[in-house]
């Protein structure tokens, strides 16, 4: 079975969050231009049905 995870990453210099879905370990889809951190939250929850890891960092 696949695991999904997403990757939320947030940049001080460009004051923006990053939003990448990781899939087995290989990065597949990245988005930014997220305001906040629950925007870009939200955004993973609607790709994702079933219950999906999240990580954060903070560059």
């Amino acid at each position: 079975m696949s695991k999904y995870k997403f990757r939320i990453t947030y940049s001080p210099t460009l004051n923006e969050y990053w939003l990448t879905f990781v899939v087995d370990s290989v990065q597949v889809l990245s988005l930014s231009f997220f305001p906040t951190k629950e925007a870009a939250t939200l955004a993973a929850q609607r790709f994702v049905l079933s219950p999906i890891e999240y990580e954060f960092e903070y560059l």
